[in-house]
Formats: structure tokens, sequence, C-alpha cells
């Protein structure tokens, strides 16, 4: 997320605006949504807080989980809800 534009990508941005977030959160009904690479950048256009907003907005907030820039984080789920191994693996945002 983010909208990240850059003048080579013309009038498209290279990352989800929030509101796309929202749709592909949307097409996903059980994940938890990890938004990453929205903030450090001049060309990002959203940050945390529109991206916030979207979700709360569309009763969704609680599902973002964000990862802190630089620590290692693990995380874990299942491949099917209520069934099935826990899967982990180590995370980054950088």
């Amino acid at each position: 997320m983010g909208a990240a534009r850059v003048e080579a990508a013309g009038p498209w941005q290279l990352t989800f605006t929030a509101a796309e977030g929202v749709e592909a959160a949307r097409a996903f009904q059980h994940a938890a949504i990890m938004p990453l690479h929205y903030e450090g950048w001049a060309d990002f256009t959203e940050h945390r807080a529109e991206i916030q907003r979207a979700f709360d907005e569309a009763g969704m907030g609680d599902r973002l989980c964000r990862l802190s820039p630089g620590t290692p984080e693990t995380l874990s789920w299942s491949m099917a809800r209520d069934a099935g191994p826990k899967r982990k693996i180590r995370a980054v945002n950088r």
C-alpha cells in the first residue's frame, strides 16, 4: 500500500492505494493484512493514517497487523481456517 507514484509510471501508482488494499482484504475474508512499504520514501502518497482510516471505515481495522521496521517478528498461521498445522516464518519490514 502507500499509493507510491513516480514520474516514469505516468498516472499509475506502483503500490496499492488504501482503497485497493480494502478491496483485496475483502477477497481474503479471514486473512490478517500486513501493509508494507508505505512510509520512508517520498513517492508514497498515502501513509499509516490513511490506510488505517480506510480499513476502519470498511469495518476491517482490526485485521491490520503492523510490523515495526527493522524488527524481526515470527508470524504463524494455519493454511485452513480451524484446521491443519500452524506454519511459521520470520519476517522483517525494512
